[in-house]
């Protein structure tokens, strides 16, 4: 998958529609955050944003909207804060009692797959610019841009051989560690793991969104999904995942006219998770 505007956008829209079900137009609307451009987007998505750009832009949206704030969950192996953008238009610190839905969306586990990263910085600027969005109604956003921050910084051309972009280079895969976060849910070795764990305790969110990109392989979708098959997922969740959410999600990709979406297959020689 490229990483230009236009695959970004396209892969993860529908995500956000899919896990939400909610329309996304926007009342009303601040110019002067609105202004405010992400690295991919100002460098051509030629480039993408260091962690101390990442939070730069995080409080730069915190400063500019009361209903955003800064929450620093934890810190990482080389002592980076690991940041979060709580976005209510209830006063909310992650911990609290509320009667809302509590959404925890993160990206860049693996910071070579820095779509979502910067998809995240572009949703938080929406939320912020619009107190009145709709999702924010009935709902608490957590959005973590950037959760392996110390190997987003470990910038090169070629830690995501067959990814085509940023060309000014991305993230690698481990943590300062050499461990991968995506693998670390069990042991949590890493402060990382231990830290995020810590933010889903305190926020116990109905919904949990863990942003991935594919390595490189040539599909035609926009997105690739799958509804959950372990056994022990529930099955009522399996069963509106399966005949409500993503017919919905197919929809409204159809009336966009995107390419269809189908559901995700084995990839040969693909990387996993």
């Amino acid at each position: 998958m490229t990483c230009d505007g236009i695959s970004m956008i396209r892969f993860f829209a529908p995500v956000l529609l899919a896990f939400f079900m909610i329309a996304s137009n926007a009342a009303a609307h601040d110019t002067s955050i609105e202004d405010l451009l992400t690295v991919a987007e100002d460098s051509n998505f030629e480039s993408t944003a260091t962690s101390a750009e990442v939070v730069e832009f995080v409080e730069a949206c915190a400063s500019a909207a009361p209903h955003v704030r800064k929450h620093v969950f934890g810190q990482t192996v080389e002592g980076r804060d690991m940041v979060a953008a709580v976005v209510s238009t209830e006063p909310y610190v992650p911990g609290d009692e509320t009667d809302q839905l509590v959404s925890l969306v993160f990206a860049n586990i693996h910071s070579g797959e820095c779509c979502g990263k910067e998809a995240l910085l572009m949703l938080l600027r929406e939320l912020t610019a619009n107190p009145d969005h709709p999702w924010l109604e009935k709902m608490v956003v957590v959005l973590v841009p950037n959760y392996n921050a110390d190997a987003n910084d470990r910038m090169g051309p070629n830690n995501r051989p067959g990814q085509v972009g940023p060309v000014n280079g991305m993230g690698r895969r481990e943590n300062a560690q050499e461990l991968d976060l995506n693998r670390d849910f069990g042991k949590l070795e890493s402060p990382e793991a231990r830290s995020l764990i810590s933010l889903m305790t305190l926020c116990d969110p109905d919904i949990t969104i863990d942003c991935h990109t594919t390595n490189g392989s040539q599909q035609q979708y926009a997105l690739t999904y799958a509804v959950p098959v372990n056994p022990a997922c529930s099955q009522p969740l399996r069963d509106f995942m399966r005949n409500k959410m993503m017919p919905e999600v197919t929809e409204t990709m159809e009336q966009k006219d995107w390419l269809l979406s189908t559901t995700e297959t084995s990839i040969r020689n693909a990387t996993v998770g």
